[in-house]
């Protein structure tokens, strides 16, 4: 039963990419190479305590929206959007077993981490005016996020800054979905496992690191 759980969960993590224009995917290094000046920021991600559909990981969705840093509000509906499916099988990805990164090509500006949905509850980390999920109950795969125009900075959010032509590293995630209704992020740096991963780009030399912070970084 766990192996077809897991297959059939595999294939519809596979098959949910969102034609949502205004929602930025990650993009594999290997189709970077070649592609002239971008800004890419690039992020680790590791989970903790994912929620269990009949003993296998759920997926892990999360984001990030841009943000004026002078007001500390969100500014148009652009999102940085991460997935991570967890299981025992190579073909899912194992944020919840071992480290995953994933780069995004993203237009200069700045960014906060705002949510994140384990399957099971969403947890966000900024102050919205509404904000829900559209999930499968089976699967839990989330079909859909809405969040409202309306919403401001926590003290706590994490974001960053990015320049134009930068490749950004801002840390890796160590993401627990604490048992109850708690989330604490950890905040490591792995330099050189993400440039690793940033090898086949051809953009890992350019690389810096800036990691994400409770506190403005438009000013670095």
């Amino acid at each position: 039963m766990r192996l077809i759980v897991s297959l059939a969960l595999g294939l519809l993590l596979m098959g949910c990419a969102s034609s949502d224009p205004n929602q930025i995917r990650p993009v594999s290094p290997s189709e970077m190479a070649g592609k002239g000046a971008q800004s890419v920021m690039v992020v680790g991600i590791s989970v903790k305590n994912s929620a269990l559909t009949m003993g296998t990981d759920r997926p892990v969705y999360g984001g990030w929206v841009s943000y004026n840093p002078a007001t500390g509000q969100r500014v148009g509906k652009t999102m940085l959007r991460l997935e991570e499916g967890c299981g025992p099988f190579e073909f899912f990805t194992v944020a919840c077993s071992s480290t995953q990164y994933r780069a995004f090509p993203v237009p200069p500006g700045d960014y906060a981490l705002a949510w994140f949905f384990n399957g099971s509850r969403m947890t966000t980390l900024m102050e919205f005016a509404s904000a829900s999920v559209n999930a499968d109950g089976l699967s839990s795969r989330m079909n859909s996020v809405s969040l409202s125009d309306q919403a401001r900075l926590r003290p706590s959010t994490l974001r960053f800054n990015i320049k134009p032509n930068e490749i950004l590293y801002v840390g890796t995630m160590v993401v627990d979905f604490k048992k109850g209704a708690g989330l604490a992020i950890n905040l490591q740096n792995n330099m050189a496992e993400a440039k690793r991963y940033m090898a086949p780009s051809g953009l890992a030399d350019r690389m810096i690191e800036r990691r994400m912070a409770a506190q403005s970084t438009s000013g670095d």
